[in-house]
């Protein structure tokens, strides 16, 4: 059986969303109740998962704003470099 969210976890995600994120969270995990226990475990992974990469790109934007960059540069400048995203290819160009 994979690692269950633990509680200190929740608790991080709780804190960190805004009302709005927490009411959609919990419209999806209703909805994912209806399917199986597992399919909500999933749902609070993967906003666990994408609340660490806001939170990555916050520090990230934060240390690069001190250098001089914009945050969309920042981003995309660590999103180019860990293979997140390719270069983009128009036309066989790029």
């Amino acid at each position: 059986m994979p690692d269950r969210p633990r509680l200190e976890e929740l608790n991080h995600l709780y804190e960190k969303l805004s009302a709005e994120e927490r009411d959609e969270l919990l419209h999806c995990l209703l909805i994912a109740a209806s399917i199986s226990g597992e399919t909500v475990i999933q749902r609070l992974e993967e906003c666990l998962l994408e609340l660490a990469g806001r939170e990555l790109t916050e520090s990230l934007c934060g240390s690069a704003q001190t250098r001089g960059q914009s945050r969309t540069q920042a981003a995309a400048s660590h999103a180019y470099r860990c293979g997140c995203v390719r270069p983009l290819t128009i036309g066989g160009i790029g």
